[in-house]
């Protein structure tokens, strides 16, 4: 939730009304990041498309002991992410427009 919170911050600009979209599985992470910061005066909104609140059906025995079988596997169990984050800059509210934050 950190890491949504500080994407968040990162793309407001002052005086614009900002909403939280996600679809499916990102449906549920924009319900519970707007129920979390339901104080925040900036969220003006939640689009939640699909949201992934419970599951359509329940996963064969067989789909669930392989998956927990295969997280324990550490070369399996590894996600790597890059972003320019940390350059300063963002598209701004302009299509081309770059704005320094």
């Amino acid at each position: 939730m950190a890491d949504a919170r500080t994407v968040w911050d990162y793309a407001a600009v002052e005086g614009v009304p900002q909403f939280v979209f996600g679809h499916s599985l990102g449906g549920l992470h924009a319900l519970s990041f707007a129920a979390f910061y339901a104080e925040d005066k900036r969220l003006a909104g939640v689009v939640a498309s699909a949201p992934a609140l419970q599951p359509a059906f329940e996963p064969p025995k067989i789909v669930v002991t392989v998956g927990q079988i295969l997280r324990n596997i550490p070369f399996l169990n590894t996600f790597h992410a890059t972003t320019d984050l940390g350059t300063g800059q963002h598209q701004g509210p302009r299509l081309g427009h770059r704005r320094r934050v």
